[in-house]
């Protein structure tokens, strides 16, 4: 049983590597690009999208990493928080990311977030 964590360990630590280097790269890239003073705004709107996506992904990757970890109990000091976020803010950001294929594919976006719900 002990082997088959350690392999499990490895292999989200693999993986996480594996999957981080590239976005990091399309983040980098996609900054430098953004410097370039000759692209259109819509241009600007794209490759910040890119950003965020791939923002958003490595989020991912590091909570289920840290999932992965408080799994197997290899990091005792890691312990779950629970947070008060801002709903209105993470609706906004996910239209961002996914505003563009709505768009592409004639889809409206609607978000109507109750304020009460802001600070949960």
């Amino acid at each position: 049983a002990e082997s088959i964590s350690n392999l499990h360990r490895a292999f989200v630590a693999n993986i996480s590597h594996e999957l981080r280097t590239p976005l990091n790269s399309i983040i980098a890239f996609n900054s430098m690009l953004l410097e370039d003073e000759t692209l259109s705004e819509a241009q600007r709107e794209f490759v910040s999208s890119a950003i965020v996506s791939a923002e958003a992904l490595l989020g991912i990757i590091g909570q289920i990493l840290d999932f992965a970890k408080l799994e197997s109990g290899s990091d005792t000091h890691q312990e779950l928080v629970v947070e008060n976020f801002e709903v209105h803010e993470m609706m906004n950001e996910l239209v961002d990311i996914v505003g563009h294929q709505a768009n592409k594919n004639q889809v409206e976006m609607v978000v109507d977030v109750d304020p009460s719900l802001d600070g949960v």
